[in-house]
């Protein structure tokens, strides 16, 4: 069989927002202690977002859906783990996104009306790094200036920050 398997991320004029109200509301960054980071995620997802998107389809919007909650509760740590996944898998080979920081934000953002959290967690984690694929599979993203100076950018200030120099 030749079947093959929809994109997740799509960049036809069709497509539904990569981000909606809710996801752009980045409430898991409003504590952060590094506005530097924090101002580039909104950049970096902004700038994608003009990009990229969802099938304009059921499950397209259940993507977006879950995708949203996922930035809706990032942590402005999550630009190295793309930096790091984009352009640099050599040096960290194991690079996975902080649910825990992401279930504090979730937690805190829906109060006492969640559940387990592990359905919605490998959701978000399947979104993220099919995200990621996307940005790999196409040299103008992987390539794209203003992606590269996000990315390095942040990396740069977390460097600068922790002093966690390599």
């Amino acid at each position: 069989m030749t079947d093959k398997i929809a994109p997740v991320f799509v960049d036809n004029s069709s497509r539904l927002p990569l981000l909606n109200d809710h996801g752009r509301a980045f409430v898991g960054l409003q504590n952060s202690s590094s506005p530097e980071l924090v101002e580039r995620v909104k950049c970096l997802f902004e700038y994608l977002n003009e990009r990229l998107g969802f099938s304009d389809s059921t499950e397209g919007k259940e993507n977006q859906k879950c995708f949203n909650v996922l930035l809706r509760s990032i942590y402005p740590e999550v630009m190295i783990d793309l930096a790091d996944l984009i352009y640099a898998q050599h040096e960290r080979l194991a690079v996975h996104l902080s649910f825990d920081h992401i279930n504090i934000n979730l937690k805190k953002d829906l109060g006492k009306n969640h559940g387990p959290l592990e359905e919605t967690n490998q959701k978000m984690a399947q979104l993220f790094y099919q995200l990621v694929r996307t940005v790999v599979g196409n040299s103008v993203l992987k390539q794209d200036f203003e992606i590269i100076r996000l990315l390095g950018e942040s990396y740069s200030y977390y460097l600068y920050q922790t002093e966690n120099f390599p």
